[in-house]
C-alpha cells in the first residue's frame, strides 16, 4: 500500500511496431508486439510558487534501470537499447501547483501523455494516465516521473522518438518534452 506522497500508476500498452525492415527497404515491414508501463514516482518534487507559468520539465533522460528516486538514475549509453531490451524514461517535472485539501491534506493532481513513435514517424503508440488528486507529506518543489518501454526482440533498428505532455491539473496549464532513443539489432 502506497504511502502519502507516494503514487504509483503503472498502465499496460500494446500498439504496432513495424519489423523486420532493412535499412534499404522504403516499405515499412510487418507488425509486432509494444508495450510499455508508464509511472509517476514518489511525490517528492512539486513547486507552489503561483506566479510560474505552469510545468517544466527539466530533465528527459533514457536509463538503463529503473529510476530508484529523485536525481537516482543510471543513463543509458548513448541511449542506445537492443531488440528485447527495457528503456526506462527519467523525467524531472518542476511548477506542480499543490493545495490543501478538505482533510487539510496538501494535494496535487497530474495527467501524462506519451507517445512512441518508429523510425519512419509514424505512431506506435498513445496513452493517457490520469493521476488523480493525491495527497503529498509537504509542499515539495519537484517532481519526477519514470516510464518504461518494452523493446520487443522483433523491433527493427533505427532511432524512436518519444513525445511526452505533462498536465497540471489544479494550475490548468502542461508542458510537452521529447527524447528519442535508438534501437540497435
Amino acid at each position: 500500500m502506497n504511502q502519502p506522497g507516494t503514487l504509483v500508476i503503472a498502465v499496460t500498452l500494446a500498439a504496432c511496431l513495424l519489423a523486420g525492415c532493412g535499412e534499404e527497404s522504403p516499405q515499412p515491414p510487418e507488425q509486432v508486439a509494444f508495450i510499455a508501463d508508464v509511472e509517476a514516482a514518489p511525490a517528492t518534487a512539486l513547486a507552489t510558487d503561483p506566479a510560474t507559468a505552469g510545468p517544466t520539465v527539466t530533465n528527459i533522460t533514457f536509463c538503463s534501470s529503473k529510476p530508484e528516486g529523485y536525481g537516482n538514475y543510471q543513463e543509458q549509453p548513448g541511449a542506445t537499447y537492443r531488440a528485447g531490451q527495457t528503456a526506462w524514461i527519467y523525467l524531472d517535472v518542476a511548477n506542480i501547483e499543490a493545495r490543501t485539501g478538505e482533510d487539510g491534506q496538501i494535494e496535487n493532481s497530474l495527467r501524462q501523455s506519451i507517445k512512441l513513435r518508429d523510425p519512419w514517424g509514424r505512431l506506435l503508440m498513445q496513452n493517457v494516465v490520469v493521476d488523480e488528486v493525491r495527497p503529498i507529506d509537504k509542499y515539495p518543489d519537484r517532481l519526477f516521473l519514470q516510464n518504461q518501454i518494452l523493446i520487443p526482440s522483433g523491433a527493427p533498428a533505427g532511432e524512436y522518438r518519444v513525445e511526452l505532455l505533462v498536465e497540471d491539473l489544479f494550475a490548468g496549464a502542461k508542458t510537452q518534452a521529447s527524447g528519442r532513443f535508438t534501437v540497435t539489432p
